[in-house]
């Protein structure tokens, strides 16, 4: 186990999940966020919306786009003719979109639950405080609103690739059927 100090915080790996993507190794590491001390009790809410959440969102956008890249660059190349029917090339040319479209559907919970932990840490500061002091309300609804921003700003290009990379299987489809000169499977 490794130990890194930051600030009051003390983060320890406990935990590396690999997990393959496209015959890429991603490395997710898990970390578990031990506080140490005790008056900072909900501050760790910060930094897990901040490098957690927002994170989390970054690295699902990397993936979607790159999805989105390789898909493109194989629908310019594919050869329908080399295909025996409609549901063989349909299966190659929709390999991967499933994840697209994963992320476009998820992301948005995803920036859901950074609102509301930024909400829960707002709420809490106030109850802390004993008063309302307007600019520690005000940082943590900025912190909930741009973990909804983000989320959104995720889902909506994955969205948009999913519903154009569907548009070219479909038109790749329709290309077979008239180059063969049947119906589909």
């Amino acid at each position: 186990m490794k130990n890194t100090k930051y600030k009051s915080f003390e983060i320890t790996l406990t935990n590396l999940l690999i997990f393959k993507l496209k015959s890429k190794v991603f490395i997710v590491v898990v970390t578990v966020v031990k506080l140490k001390r005790g008056g900072e009790k909900m501050e760790y809410l910060r930094y897990l919306i901040d490098y957690g959440i927002i994170g989390i969102l970054l690295f699902l956008s990397i993936i979607s786009v790159a999805i989105a890249i390789e898909r493109i660059r194989y629908y310019k190349k594919v050869d329908v003719l080399n295909f025996s029917n409609s549901k063989e090339l349909e299966t190659d040319l929709t390999k991967g979109l499933y994840i697209i479209a994963t992320i476009g559907a998820n992301a948005p919970y995803i920036g859901l639950l950074g609102t509301v932990l930024g909400i829960m840490l707002t709420f809490y500061t106030i109850g802390q405080e004993g008063f309302i002091d307007s600019k520690k309300i005000m940082v943590g609804l900025a912190l909930a609103l741009k973990a909804t921003a983000v989320g959104l700003l995720v889902a909506i290009p994955s969205v948009t690739l999913y519903n154009y990379l569907l548009r070219k299987v479909k038109e790749k489809i329709a290309l077979w059927e008239v180059k063969s000169g049947r119906k589909g499977i």
